[in-house]
């Protein structure tokens, strides 16, 4: 057993938030390789190029931000999840 104390919700979410964009900033720059100038020409790439950054730019100088303004970039980032899970 570990005297640590167990990570509470808020750190599991702040842990999956990282994942997350992590895993969406990949699957840009791989597309971005792949497509190169093309990948904007999709609206939905767009989207998903400018959630990303926003999620990255937030999530560096998220102390600073209004926390209402992070969790509109979150909701919209479950809309690109939802995209993908169709």
């Amino acid at each position: 057993m570990s005297d640590r104390p167990a990570p509470s919700a808020g750190e599991g979410v702040e842990v999956l938030n990282t994942v997350l964009t992590w895993v969406f900033f990949i699957e840009i720059v791989l597309k971005l390789i792949v497509y190169q100038w093309a990948f904007f020409q999709e609206s939905w790439n767009i989207f998903d190029f400018v959630i990303v950054i926003l999620s990255i730019i937030f999530s560096a100088v998220e102390s600073a931000v209004n926390p209402t303004i992070l969790r509109s970039i979150r909701c919209l980032r479950i809309a690109v999840m939802g995209r993908l899970c169709r």
